[in-house]
């Protein structure tokens, strides 16, 4: 239901749309699809904006939520032409991680969480049309149980446990072996040693003394720049760490979040995209940071799109677009995973 909060958003996402400002826009409208995901006038503004910026995958997607809406609520529907996909999610913990973008993105997702005792009979999981595994891959167990049902449901799946098992951090040296200029801390002593050397070295060259850790998300073999944060202690969380430090980190967080991996060289990227496409993982996030002799240094590989909303402050506008564009690639990796049986992601039947 809108209430009058949802249509003061509603307005004022208009208003931004009509005045040029395309980045408040898309804002204010997900804000009021994140209240509430079946706004039919939200998601028309959005696929009008989306579609002025060249992203029409996403656009008609969104045009297609909003006509499913208008079907819905017309006297003496038939249910039959409104297909809607269903998403089923499975988690070692709830609520998962991604459930958040999960709820922005897709139109239905039931999560289920999957802990020794849970009963595996396929009859037992809701219908669906699609599952996502949003397991980690340090969840044995889960993974193990994920495996099971997965191969009695015979559903398609996005992070497929098999191959999220084979990114457990014990074995990633030896996955990860061929990759020239890659090394990989499994343990909190080897990444200290890894990040104290990347310190002496920057300390040596007269620059600043602040660690640093760069987080990239690969949807569908592509990658998304999330966060650079930046710390005085070697083990930081983003959340938790200092960034940014000074101006100059600002803009160099700034910077990593419009360009990505193209502020690298094209060494590092080649290295970059070789170590996605060893992983073999529809999504997955990973931590890292590059000394002054261009290694790369890999801190965590998370097989989920590990992000955060950005908290509604001016000061940090510029970390939204980042955020919205792993959510817009993960709705669109869910799009191509649909069966292509079925229907489209949002579709409204003719």
């Amino acid at each position: 239901m809108t209430t009058d909060d949802d249509a003061s958003i509603k307005r004022r996402a208009d208003e931004a749309w009509r005045g040029g400002d395309h980045a408040l826009a898309q804002r204010l409208y997900r804000e009021v699809l994140l209240r509430d995901p079946h706004n039919r006038e939200a998601h028309q503004g959005l696929a009008r904006l989306l579609e002025a910026v060249g992203d029409r995958v996403a656009a008609l997607s969104h045009r297609q939520r909003a006509n499913a809406r208008a079907a819905a609520q017309t006297p003496g529907r038939d249910d039959s032409i409104i297909s809607l996909p269903r998403l089923l999610l499975l988690t070692e913990r709830s609520p998962s991680p991604l459930r958040t973008l999960l709820r922005e993105y897709a139109v239905v997702c039931e999560e289920i969480v999957l802990a020794v005792g849970v009963d595996e009979r396929p009859g037992t999981f809701p219908p669906h049309d699609l599952v996502v595994n949003a397991i980690s891959n340090e969840a044995r167990e889960s993974l193990g149980i994920a495996q099971r049902v997965l191969a009695r449901l015979r559903s398609a799946v996005i992070n497929d446990p098999v191959h999220v098992a084979a990114t457990q951090r014990a074995i990633l040296p030896w996955r990860l072996a061929t990759i020239p200029q890659l090394q990989v801390a499994t343990t909190d002593a080897q990444r200290l040693s890894m990040s104290l050397a990347v310190h002496d070295a920057r300390e040596m060259q007269g620059e600043d003394e602040v660690f640093r850790s760069y987080r990239l998300v690969a949807i569908d073999r592509s990658l998304y720049p999330v966060h650079l944060a930046h710390g005085r202690r070697w083990q930081m969380q983003y959340a938790a760490s200092d960034t940014p430090v000074t101006a100059q980190h600002r803009a160099e967080e700034e910077a990593f979040l419009r360009h990505g991996s193209r502020l690298f060289s094209a060494s590092v990227r080649a290295r970059l995209e070789s170590l996605v496409e060893t992983l073999a993982l529809d999504m997955v996030t990973l931590d890292f940071e590059i000394d002054v002799e261009e290694r790369i240094l890999l801190f965590g590989v998370l097989s989920l799109p590990e992000v955060h909303a950005v908290p509604d402050a001016v000061d940090l506008a510029y970390r939204r677009d980042a955020y919205h564009a792993v959510g817009e690639a993960l709705h669109r990796l869910i799009e191509r995973r649909l069966p292509t049986a079925s229907f489209a992601f949002g579709a409204v039947g003719e």
